[in-house]
């Protein structure tokens, strides 16, 4: 297995990225449900290298990520858990987790509290405690919206609290939400009225829209949130030329 260096000083990992593996052999996605395996390889064909995931899942994205909320509820997405094994890396998790502690530290006052040591132990207990259940999106809408939305503390910058709050206030409402999300999306498909499109017909039938109107679907919040892939694109781009409607 290819390692990934994980004490980093600054905002950005140095990684080296090894090329993803396969999904079907190996042993360490034997535990996964059929759904995370279908959304592993979702993730994969938008995100094919570690870099693209690091440049992506960033603070600097955290704005992003905020204005498309519903999109990180329901698009197909990875644990904290699963980056290692996706990637053939050691580390990985924790290094992204840190870079949104920092992200924080960042955005407060505080400037003297800033503990690297801490930030590191802080990642690896975060993704140890968490990481099963965390995808990349949620860990997004935490970090974002963490020293305006779940912030206890009255520390200007306390690891501890940013540790305790994602499990006692925003998990509770990304499991509920999800839970809400999925449940309407069940009954939306129930109550289409018979030869409606849903579902992957109906983004097939959207991006060969797009792709004779000349969209540039690759700029759109779908491709970036990972629902759109390059593989859907080519096959829009070959069925527009088929004549396909």
């Amino acid at each position: 297995m290819e390692q990934i260096g994980t004490i980093i000083s600054g905002q950005h990992p140095q990684t080296i990225s090894a090329p993803p593996r396969s999904l079907v052999t190996g042993t360490w996605q034997q535990h996964l449900s059929v759904r995370q395996r279908s959304d592993a390889d979702a993730f994969l064909q938008t995100f094919p290298t570690l870099d693209r995931v690091y440049r992506f899942f960033a603070p600097s994205m955290w704005a992003y990520a905020l204005q498309h909320q519903s999109e990180c509820l329901s698009y197909p997405c990875i644990t904290l858990r699963m980056i290692d094994g996706l990637y053939g890396t050691d580390g990985a998790a924790q290094a992204i987790v840190k870079t949104q502690l920092v992200g924080v530290y960042q955005l407060s006052t505080a400037r003297d509290q800033y503990n690297d040591n801490a930030a590191v132990m802080a990642a690896g207990l975060f993704v140890s405690k968490y990481g099963y259940e965390c995808t990349l999106y949620a860990m997004m809408l935490y970090f974002g919206n963490y020293l305006t939305e779940y912030k206890s503390s009255f520390a200007q910058y306390d690891v501890q609290d940013v540790l305790q709050q994602f499990g006692k206030k925003f998990l509770p409402w990304w499991r509920s939400r999800r839970e809400r999300d999925r449940g309407d999306a069940a009954g939306s498909v129930r109550q289409s009225p018979p030869g409606v499109p849903v579902g992957d017909e109906a983004k097939r039938i959207y991006l060969r829209r797009c792709v004779r109107e000349g969209t540039d679907i690759r700029q759109g919040g779908l491709y970036r949130m990972g629902c759109v892939s390059d593989a859907d694109i080519v096959v829009a781009e070959r069925e527009v030329k088929e004549g396909i409607i």
